[in-house]
C-alpha cells in the first residue's frame, strides 16, 4: 500500500459514502462525482484494454458500485471467489478500487450480457488480460476452468433429482456448484432447477416421493442465492427469484394436471366453449349459461379463460346476439365471478403499485377486472378501486393513492377523447407524476391512434397488455432489484 501513498494524496479518494472523512473531489476540477466521468471508453472491439486506465486505488466501495452497476455483496463475492476485483485496503480497513478495476468490472458486466456464467467472463479476462490477472492473484480453481469444462445441464437432470430423492444436500449442492459454474445462472434456474422442481412436485403428487422430498426441494434451491448474488443479483432479487421457482413448479404442475383432466374427460376447447356459450346468451338460458361457466372455471384457468373466452366475445361482432345483449350478460354472470376471484385472492403482492382506472362503460369495466385479476395473480401491487370513478374522483384518488403505475383503458374510438383528458389531468398533478399506461380495444382497428396519446401502449388484449407490464417493471426495478 506504500506505493500508492503519494498517488493517492495526490489525487485524492473518490468516494460518495458519507462516512469517510475526506472530500470526494475531483483534483483538477474540483467537481463533485456525480458531474464527472471516472472511467476512458474503451476502443469498441470487444477487449478489456485494462491497459488505458490508471491502476491507483482511488475509488470506495460505493462509488465503485455507482460507476459499474454491479451490488456491493456481489463484488465481495467475486472478490472471495475469483479474486477479482481484489480492493486495496487503507489503514482503517476501507475498500479502495482503481479505475483499472472499474473498467474490468464493466467490462465483465458487459459479458454477462451475452448470457455467460460469471465463471467463463472472468476466465476471458485472463485471457485477454493475463497481467492484470495476475497481479490481482486469481484464484486456482478459476485457472483450472480453462481445462475442465461442466457437463450440460441436461445431464445433471438425473443425478440431480437423485440426490433430491435421497436428501443428499452435499451431492445436490455439488452438482449444482459444477452447474453454476459453467452456465449462466439465469439458465441453470430455467432448465435445471425449474425442471428438477417439477418432477419432484409431480413425483410427490403421485405418492412416489414423500412430502418432505418437495420441502427438501425448495431448501435446496433458496440455497443457491450466492450463485446468483455473484451472476449480479441483488440479494433481495436473488432470494425472491428462487423464492419463486418451487411455486412456479407448483403452478406449472396443476396446468398440467388441468390439460391432462381435459383430455381425459373431452372438455371442449374454449373457442368451442364460446360457440356455446353465445347460443346459451341467444337463448337466454341462465341456467346452460351458468353449467357452461362452471365448467370452463374448472378445467382452465383465469388468464385462459379471459385471454380466449372473455375477451374475444367482447370483442366479437355477430349478428347472433346483440352486444348489449352480451354486456348484460357479463354484468350479471361474468363480472361478479371475476371480483369475487380479485378479492378472494391471498397472492402475496410486490412491485410498484398499479392503479388500474374504472369507468362507468360495462365493456371498459370488464376489460380492466381482467386485466386487475390477471396482474394480481401475476403478482403485481394492483390497487383496484372497489366504486367507479370519474371525472375529478378518480384524479384525487390518483393523488391520494400516489400510485407509480397508472393503467387506464378505452374500448371503443369515442371514448378515447375521455382517456386523453384524464392523462392530461393528471399530468397537472404535484410530482412525483405517476407512469401513464393504457390500452383496450379501441386500438385494435386503429393501433396508430396510440402514437397520439401521451403515455406507455400495452396492448389490446390481457397477453399482450401482462408481458408488456412485466417488461416495463423489469425496466423499471432494473437498478435496485434485478440482475445485471
Amino acid at each position: 500500500m506504500e506505493r500508492y501513498t503519494e498517488s493517492i494524496h495526490e489525487n485524492q479518494i473518490i468516494t460518495k459514502s458519507p462516512s469517510l472523512k475526506r472530500v470526494a473531489y475531483h483534483p483538477l476540477k474540483n467537481t463533485r462525482l456525480d458531474h464527472i466521468s471516472i472511467v476512458q471508453t474503451p476502443p469498441d472491439d470487444g477487449l478489456p484494454h485494462l491497459d488505458l486506465y490508471s491502476a491507483t486505488p482511488c475509488l470506495d466501495l460505493e462509488a465503485t458500485v455507482s460507476a459499474t452497476g454491479i451490488p456491493a455483496m456481489t463484488l465481495r463475492t467475486w472478490e472471495r471467489l475469483y479474486g477479482i476485483p481484489a480492493a486495496w485496503r487503507t489503514s482503517n480497513n476501507y475498500s479502495l478500487y482503481s479505475q483499472r478495476d472499474v473498467a474490468a468490472l464493466r467490462w465483465i458486466r458487459k459479458q454477462l450480457t451475452r448470457q455467460i456464467s460469471v465463471r467463463q467472463a472472468m476466465v476471458e479476462l485472463t485471457q485477454h488480460e493475463p497481467g492484470y490477472a495476475a497481479q490481482k492473484g486469481v484464484h486456482t480453481r478459476l485457472q483450472r476452468a480453462l481445462f475442465l469444462p461442466g457437463r450440460e445441464l441436461h445431464v445433471l437432470l438425473d443425478p440431480l433429482l437423485r440426490a433430491i430423492a435421497q436428501f443428499d444436500e452435499a451431492g445436490a449442492n455439488h452438482l449444482l456448484q459444477e452447474a453454476f459454474d459453467t452456465h449462466p445462472a439465469q439458465r441453470v434456474c430455467q432448465h435445471l432447477l425449474q425442471p428438477v422442481l417439477l418432477k419432484v412436485v409431480e413425483m410427490c403428487h403421485s405418492g412416489v416421493f414423500p412430502k418432505a422430498t418437495e420441502v427438501f426441494a425448495a431448501k435446496i434451491t433458496r440455497l443457491q442465492v450466492v450463485h446468483l448474488i455473484e451472476a449480479g443479483f441483488s440479494p433481495k432479487a436473488a432470494l425472491q427469484h428462487l423464492n419463486d421457482l418451487p411455486r412456479q413448479a407448483e403452478e406449472a404442475y396443476n396446468a398440467l394436471r388441468q390439460q391432462q383432466r381435459r383430455h381425459a374427460f373431452h372438455v371442449p376447447e374454449l373457442p368451442r366453449i364460446r360457440l356455446l356459450l353465445l347460443e346459451a346468451i341467444q337463448q337466454n338460458d341462465e341456467h346452460h349459461i351458468q353449467n357452461i361457466l362452471d365448467e370452463a372455471f374448472f378445467y382452465y384457468s383465469v388468464e385462459e379463460i379471459c385471454l380466449h373466452l372473455l375477451h374475444p366475445l367482447l370483442a366479437q361482432q355477430t349478428c347472433l346476439v346483440p352486444f348489449s345483449t352480451i354486456l348484460r350478460f357479463a354484468a350479471q354472470h361474468v363480472q361478479p365471478r371475476l371480483l369475487h376471484l380479485l378479492h378472494a385472492s391471498t397472492e402475496h403482492r410486490q412491485g410498484p403499485a398499479i392503479f388500474i382506472g374504472r369507468t362507468i362503460y360495462k365493456d371498459d369495466e370488464l376489460e380492466t377486472l381482467m386485466l386487475a385479476l390477471c396482474w394480481q395473480r401475476q403478482r403485481f401491487n394492483v390497487y383496484y378501486p372497489e366504486h367507479i370513478q370519474e371525472g375529478s374522483r378518480l384524479i384525487q384518488t390518483i393523488e391520494s393513492v400516489q400510485p407509480e403505475i397508472v393503467y387506464l383503458s378505452a374500448s371503443s374510438r369515442t371514448r378515447l377523447r375521455e382517456l386523453t383528458a384524464t392523462i392530461r389531468d393528471i399530468g397537472k398533478l404535484p410530482p412525483p407524476h405517476p407512469l401513464i399506461c393504457f390500452g383496450g380495444r379501441a386500438f385494435q382497428t386503429s393501433p396508430h391512434l396510440a402514437r397520439s396519446i401521451k403515455g406507455i401502449f400495452l396492448g389490446v388484449n390481457p397477453l399482450l397488455a401482462t408481458e408488456q407490464l412485466q417488461e416495463l417493471i423489469k425496466r423499471l426495478t432494473a437498478t435496485t432489484t434485478g440482475p445485471l
